[in-house]
């Protein structure tokens, strides 16, 4: 996705009067504390990957957008260079540092996408816990930033770690599915997904209100 193409959706949804609410503001609107707004947008980035900050955090800054980005914390450890990659000393610098990171949380809050990015669904209990409670504690020591929220890695997931997400007190967690989110709990949110391959029309279809439909037909 190019800086240009990433500007231009952003603006449009600004002058269309979407509305770009932070983890704080989901929490607020679940405690009944504020309403969701009309026109209301989650926007978020998975990973941690270093053109977060060198291409969409001075868009966002420079058009007053917030988002959420949630990290892998081994990869900005250099643990790992990808999932399920041991890291070596010469491996290519594609993640976030955490000076970079806590550089950018005038825009972005900060949620885990947990320490390794395994698959939930190949994983003990005891390990989801782990990669839940880890990745939580190594974000808030580097950042001083409070955790809030999961994504689950590759939105899959069990019974199992939806319930211990919610054990752990996670207010908003992207999980698996397509499509507009009209419910309050905020723990189980379905995504859409915008990347490269979207056309300016594919993203306005996407907009839509008959998206999920187009979803059941392979669109």
């Amino acid at each position: 996705l190019s800086v240009t193409v990433f500007e231009r959706q952003m603006t449009y949804l600004k002058g269309q009067g979407y509305v770009f609410l932070r983890v704080s503001d989901l929490v607020a609107i679940q405690k009944g504390e504020r309403t969701l707004p009309r026109r209301a947008v989650f926007l978020y980035f998975d990973d941690g990957y270093k053109d977060n900050y060198i291409y969409a955090y001075p868009v966002l800054k420079r058009l007053g957008i917030p988002a959420t980005i949630f990290v892998v914390t081994n990869c900005l450890d250099r643990k790992q260079i990808l999932w399920e990659t041991v890291a070596g000393a010469n491996g290519p610098d594609i993640f976030l540092s955490w000076d970079e990171l806590r550089s950018m949380r005038d825009v972005f809050d900060i949620g885990t996408h947990t320490v390794t990015h395994r698959k939930l669904t190949a994983l003990t209990v005891a390990e989801i816990r782990s990669e839940f409670v880890e990745s939580r504690k190594r974000i808030e020591e580097m950042t001083g930033a409070r955790v809030e929220a999961l994504s689950f890695p590759k939105s899959r997931f069990t019974a199992d770690a939806k319930h211990i997400a919610e054990e752990l007190g996670f207010r908003v967690v992207l999980a698996y599915g397509r499509g507009f989110n009209h419910s309050k709990d905020y723990r189980h949110l379905q995504k859409i997904p915008i990347g490269p391959v979207d056309s300016w029309m594919s993203f306005r279809v996407k907009l839509g209100a008959h998206y999920p439909v187009l979803r059941l037909f392979g669109k």
